[in-house]
């Protein structure tokens, strides 16, 4: 799991990252101008060179894509397979030429099937996405096969990713660490990175957090932006590494400020608690909404929580339910249980049990603990929905059973009640310690009562007092004003009516009936009063 001010990067190989081998001319010593005489002439290998100094620019040419286009072209038509490979990445990107797969489909074949290793691992790519073609996993395959053959780092990386995923082999986690070593050698970063991964998270090899901060440095360092953001969670957590935040949001930005959408999220959350830099709720935003905007679930509803409670932003309803609809609309649990929590309280939207009972009801699916125990209070409620005792014991136990505070609570209350359950209390006793223990005051109040009657527990008047002072410490009226009986009885403590008086007035003064009783037959009997 991790730490909750961070996201893991999972990207596999950057399948987008095309590939262009290494052309033949770039080891000869030649001026621009007479390798622009050469290429004038006719000399594909000269023309394919010029285009990339087009396309890279250079001191004494500007970078220009319709211009390397236009050689790339030239090349291409003379069947020069490293220039119709670059032709097609130039379609495929629509850089100085209008976007077009079909096109870009077009030149890879043709340099493909001239055998031309980084045109078959583009081909591959496109029958992998199904880009302009019918997706064909075999066809994928086929054409990363033939690229390996030449040892091409690009198609190894992706042929591992078919494997890793099961796509058109049978998923094989040993084989595609085969395949991403092989690329990673080479010093492919996508296939670094995706090696890490494979260390971090043990599969296709013994768990090695160490090897894998190695690998993700290794690609980190080749400007990798999702090897980059796995290197900043490494440092955040301390695993592999020593833990160091300050590295942490050093890798983390190099990331963001490549548009690396779950590092951007990681700033946000990183400023958001003061994790190497100074808190400031403000950045936190700016990052947030920067991953957001590029559609990354998590960041989208972390931004819907800033809206709602105004941290480092204005705060408003509305924009918080829009931004949890749009990660709820990509399946995010929390934010399906903050759209059902802006419903049932009626914030940004009209108040509807019916349709918060619906989006708790979605989380409830990824096992959304405090969906389970807000769905199961619905039930309870009578309100929006059709009261039922069964329907909302059983959400209430399944998130009592996570370890929800609030539903131990509650389904301490069920069993003492014998609502939805029969009634029991022994488990009620048990899971009203288990919320006490977590410090929840209504638990403890009700526990100091159980204690005092002795049910579900041996009579304890020392243990009813103690349960009773965490709670009415806590400002909970019940509980101080049966802390006010305790002192006033002498019940598992020395009398003290100065004690029970201050405590009654405590509870009478938040408005609770029998406290303001009570003291007031203590002002009649004047005692612990003046």
């Amino acid at each position: 799991s991790l730490l909750p001010y961070v996201s893991q990067s999972v990207d596999a190989c950057d399948n987008t990252n095309l590939q262009t081998d290494v052309n033949p001319l770039q080891n000869r010593s030649m001026k621009n101008a007479d390798l622009r005489k050469l290429a004038e002439k006719g000399d594909s290998d000269a023309q394919f060179r010029y285009g990339q100094i087009y396309e890279e620019g250079s001191r004494d040419l500007k970078q220009d894509s319709k211009e390397a286009v236009k050689w790339f072209r030239k090349a291409a038509e003379q069947n020069y397979a490293p220039a119709q490979n670059s032709l097609g990445q130039m379609n495929l990107s629509g850089c100085g030429i209008e976007q077009s797969d079909s096109e870009a489909i077009k030149w890879f074949r043709k340099a493909a099937e001239q055998n031309y290793a980084a045109a078959q691992a583009n081909l591959g790519y496109m029958y992998s996405t199904g880009k302009a073609i019918e997706q064909n996993d075999t066809q994928a395959l086929k054409w990363y096969r033939k690229a390996v053959e030449q040892n091409h780092a690009g198609a190894e990386c992706n042929l591992g990713t078919m494997f890793y995923e099961g796509r058109g082999v049978e998923q094989s986690d040993s084989e595609a660490v085969k395949w991403f070593r092989k690329a990673a050698v080479q010093n492919n970063a996508n296939a670094q990175n995706y090696l890490g991964l494979m260390y971090k998270n043990g599969k296709g090899v013994k768990q090695n957090d160490s090897e894998a901060v190695k690998w993700f440095r290794k690609a980190a360092e080749l400007n990798n932006p999702s090897a980059q953001d796995n290197l900043g969670v490494m440092y955040s957590f301390g695993r592999g590494i020593e833990l160091d935040d300050i590295e942490a949001i050093k890798w983390f930005r190099k990331a963001a400020e490549q548009n690396h959408a779950t590092a951007q999220n990681n700033m946000g959350m990183m400023y958001l608690y003061g994790m190497g830099v100074k808190k400031n709720n403000f950045k936190a935003v700016e990052w947030f909404q920067r991953s957001a905007e590029q559609g990354y679930a998590i960041a989208q509803c972390k931004l819907g929580e800033m809206y709602e409670h105004g941290w480092g932003t204005d705060q408003s309803s509305t924009k918080a339910v829009e931004w949890f609809r749009k990660a709820a609309d990509q399946n995010h649990p929390s934010a399906l249980y903050h759209l059902g929590n802006m419903y049932e309280k009626g914030r940004g939207v009209e108040q509807n049990n019916s349709e918060a009972a619906k989006w708790y009801l979605k989380a409830t699916e990824h096992n959304h603990a405090a969906a389970q125990v807000s769905l199961g209070l619905i039930y309870l409620s009578n309100k929006g929905v059709e009261q039922n005792y069964s329907e909302a014991a059983k959400w209430i136990r399944k998130a009592a059973e996570q370890g929800n505070i609030l539903a131990m609570s509650k389904l301490g209350l069920l069993y003492l009640e014998g609502r939805g359950l029969s009634q029991n209390d022994s488990e009620a006793a048990k899971w009203l310690h288990k919320a006490a223990e977590a410090n929840d005051a209504h638990a403890q109040s009700s526990l100091g009562i159980m204690y005092l009657v002795g049910r579900g527990v041996r009579q304890n008047d020392s243990e009813a007092f103690k349960w009773f002072l965490k709670a009415a410490e806590q400002n909970d009226d019940s509980a101080q004003c049966s802390l006010g009986f305790m002192y006033a009885s002498g019940k598992g403590i020395k009398k003290n009516d100065i004690e029970a008086c201050k405590w009654f007035q405590k509870a009478a003064k938040q408005g609770y009936a029998l406290a303001q009783k009570n003291l007031g037959e203590m002002y009649i009997r004047g005692s612990g009063v003046k």
